[in-house]
Order: structure tokens, then C-alpha cells, then sequence
């Protein structure tokens, strides 16, 4: 019993595929066959439907030669009339079948003469599509609403490449920024209803301390729909979930948020510019954030918070040595801080400080003079390889290239880096 029911199925499955390939009207002389060797399942493919005037059939052909796509034409044996339009953009799903026209799978296009694979179709589900232009332009994040709670991203932190989008319809293509240009790129790109469909996501995922990019980061590429109203636009990745975009923004117009917020929870090395006794006030500038996961001198165009280049205003009471200098270094906590401009690089802040007391004695230990153009001279030790900066500088006479010293002092302590520290030299001698 079985085995009579396998043979009419097949039976059935060459019958239903050779339909396909059978000419509707008299034309050209073509044979068609359709194989019952089953190729694999096609899903969510965007193709356009085009008419083949030798075979007098209509097909649905892939927008150009993907990698590692065997073919390139599609035949099916059971489009709607209503799909059967000259250049309509369609979706599709379906299973493959391998077909050969006059005995040879690999047919020669009559168009322009290049190899085309051709494949049988049993097609499972097609719709029409619309491109991306109800869509274009540039937006940018406003924040997003995910398992029934509204996260407002910080307007800091967003602009040109930052948590930005771009629709560009003419090659449906669209590209959503995270932080530090790291982006999803969204690859044949359509619109079904209010459905977003795409072929390929390529997602390079940044490291960041910021939650929002790590929030983004995962779930951009889960995107299913959108629903646009003016200009906000949502793109929902969960049933309910969403991110929400606006196009009405201004460049033109700089950003500057002057509340006060709590500092981060890690160290800042700043270098003293000026010490105003009269208003007791001091000026300084980060030169590195030495716990920083990326960068020890990022800058603080990707932060709301200072970052490296920053301007920072403090009140002298808040530190305990008053044996200061313009040239100096300090190593310190930032608890609270409150922006005060928005120029580039050197964004300016008033802040709140407190010295950063986490430090290893070092004695007698022995290296060489070095200097660099970012943060200037510095004691090389060979065991192990390790850069000291000190934190006052050296006099003039070890200010040289080479110069073997003997130093003692604190050292002040990181958990991210082994590779360098900033010491307050106790002594230092020629050795």
C-alpha cells in the first residue's frame, strides 16, 4: 500500500512540474523539462517577475548573481495571474527543482549572452513589494520601548553616524549606526505591508561601556516591521518592542545639556592648565582615562560624560594638596560633573573631584629615560616591560634620551592595564 502511494505521488510531482515548462500558446520551437531531483527550499527571496518569450512562460528572476547562489531563474508552475506583471517586485518563497531546456541545465540567455541557471519552481508563498522610498532619508534614534518600558537615548550621543539610519532606495539598501560607526547594513531591503524584508544583515558589533549601544546592538538586526507616522518612524523588532526614529533634527544646531550628573565609576588622568587662587578655581585637561575597555584616549565626542581632551573646571578646596602647578598631573575621580560648552574636541565641564588614592609603593626599581610626543617623558623598565609617567614630570637633567635612573615612589594602581602606569616619584637618581 505504501509503496503504490510513493509511486502516484511521484507520479504526481513530475506531472505538476512538467506543467510548468508545457507552452500556453504556438511560438518558438523550446523543450522544457522539469526534473523531479529536488534542489532545496527557497525562503524570502526578492526577485522581479519577468515573461520569456522563447519558453512563452513567466519567471521570477533574482535582482543580480548572488554569492554562493546557484540560480539565477525561477519557474513556477503555480503564479497567480495576478503576479504575472512585466517588472513587478515580488517575494517569494518555494521548493527548487532542477529543469533543463534542449537537454542542458546551463542555458545560454538569449539577452546578453551570459550563463543563467535556470530552476522549476512549486511555489509556496509570494507577495508583492514596494521599495524603500516611503523611507528615505537619514533618522536618528530617539530611544525605544521594550517589554512595556520607554528607554529615552541620550541626545549627546546621537548625530552624524551615531545611532543614525540612512534609507537609500535606489539600491534598497538601509544602514543603522551604532557607536563608533559600527553599523547593521540591511541588504535587499523591501517593503511588504508594514513588513521590512531584507535578504542579509551584516552586523559589525562594537565594544562599548555605554548600555545603550550594547541594547542596540542586539536587537537591530531583529527588526520585522515599521509603522511611520510623519516624522517618527518605528521599527518594531518584538511584538510590542520597538526603536523609534525621528528625520526632524538639525546639525546646524549644537547640542549642550547643562544638568548635573554623577561621574563615572573610573579614573581620570588630567594634566593642571591653570590654578586661579582668586576664584579657587582650577582648570584642567584629560590626557587619558586609563580604564577606559577601549581606548585610554578616547575622546569625549562618543561620551556625555568628559572624556579624553576635555576641559574640566573644579574648585581648589576640593583637592587636598594645594602644592600645585600648571604642568602637573592628577589622578582622579570625576563624582559629578555638569556640561558647560559644546566645542570640539575640548568640550568644557564644571566638575566635582576627588583624588584617586589606589597605589603600590615601587622601590628602587631601574630603567631607562624614553619620551613620546602624547604624554612626553617617561622610565622604561625592561622586567617586565612596563612605561612609568610621572605625575609632576622630570627636572631638566633627566631629561634625556636614554638616561639609565634608579626611581622609587607610589604607583598608581589600574585593573585594566600592566602595560603602563602613572607613579608620584619619591626619587630618582642617575644609576
Amino acid at each position: 500500500m505504501n509503496r503504490t502511494i510513493k509511486i502516484l505521488g511521484f507520479c504526481l510531482i513530475v506531472m505538476m512540474l512538467l506543467s510548468a515548462c508545457t507552452k500556453e500558446d504556438d511560438g518558438p520551437s523550446a523543450t522544457c523539462l522539469c526534473d523531479v531531483i529536488f534542489a532545496g527550499t527557497v525562503s524570502n527571496k526578492l526577485a522581479t517577475v519577468k515573461y520569456n518569450k522563447k519558453l512563452q512562460k513567466w519567471y521570477l528572476v533574482r535582482p543580480e548573481r548572488q554569492q554562493y547562489e546557484f540560480f539565477h531563474e525561477y519557474y513556477p508552475q503555480n503564479m497567480d495571474k495576478t503576479f504575472q506583471k512585466e517588472g513587478l517586485g515580488v517575494r517569494f518563497s518555494g521548493d527548487a527543482y532542477y529543469m533543463s531546456i534542449e537537454g542542458d541545465a546551463t542555458t545560454t540567455d538569449e539577452d546578453d549572452g551570459e550563463i543563467v541557471n535556470r530552476a522549476c519552481l512549486d511555489l509556496l508563498t509570494i507577495s508583492e513589494t514596494t521599495s524603500l522610498e516611503p523611507l528615505e532619508g537619514e533618522w536618528r534614534l530617539v530611544g525605544w520601548q521594550y517589554q512595556g518600558n520607554w528607554w529615552q537615548v541620550d541626545p549627546y550621543i546621537v548625530g552624524p553616524y551615531k545611532f543614525s539610519l540612512k534609507v537609500i532606495p535606489d539600491y534598497d539598501y538601509m544602514v543603522a549606526s551604532s557607536l563608533n560607526h559600527q553599523s547593521a547594513s540591511f541588504m535587499k531591503t523591501t517593503l511588504v505591508d508594514d513588513k521590512i524584508l531584507f535578504d542579509t544583515c551584516f552586523h559589525e558589533k562594537g565594544l562599548s561601556i555605554i548600555e545603550d549601544a550594547q541594547f542596540f546592538d542586539k536587537h537591530i538586526e531583529d527588526i520585522k516591521s515599521y509603522q511611520r507616522d510623519g516624522s517618527q518612524l518605528k521599527l518594531y523588532f518584538g511584538g510590542s518592542d520597538y526603536f523609534l526614529y525621528t528625520n526632524d533634527f538639525d546639525d546646524n544646531k549644537p547640542f549642550s545639556d547643562d544638568r548635573w550628573f554623577d561621574g563615572p565609576d573610573y579614573p581620570y588622568v588630567a594634566e593642571l592648565i591653570e590654578i586661579d587662587n582668586g576664584k579657587g578655581e582650577v582648570t584642567m585637561k584629560i590626557i587619558d582615562v586609563p580604564m577606559y575597555p577601549t581606548s585610554g584616549t578616547y575622546p569625549s565626542v562618543y561620551l556625555r560624560h568628559p572624556g579624553a581632551q576635555s576641559i574640566c573646571h573644579f574648585k581648589l578646596s576640593d583637592w587636598e594638596e594645594k602644592n600645585m602647578k600648571a604642568g602637573d598631573r592628577l589622578f582622579c575621580n570625576i563624582t559629578r560633573f555638569q556640561q558647560t560648552d559644546d566645542n570640539e574636541p575640548n568640550r568644557t565641564y564644571s566638575c566635582e573631584v576627588k583624588p584617586y588614592k589606589n597605589q603600590t609603593l615601587v622601590e628602587n626599581g631601574t630603567g631607562s629615560i624614553r619620551y613620546e610626543d602624547h604624554l612626553g617623558w617617561y622610565i622604561q623598565t625592561d622586567y617586565p616591560k612596563t612605561r612609568y609617567y610621572p605625575m609632576k614630570g622630570f627636572a631638566e637633567e633627566f631629561q634625556k634620551e636614554g638616561l639609565n635612573v634608579v626611581f622609587s615612589g607610589n604607583r598608581y594602581n589600574t585593573q585594566e592595564n600592566s602595560s603602563y602606569y602613572f607613579i608620584d616619584l619619591t626619587s630618582i637618581k642617575t644609576h
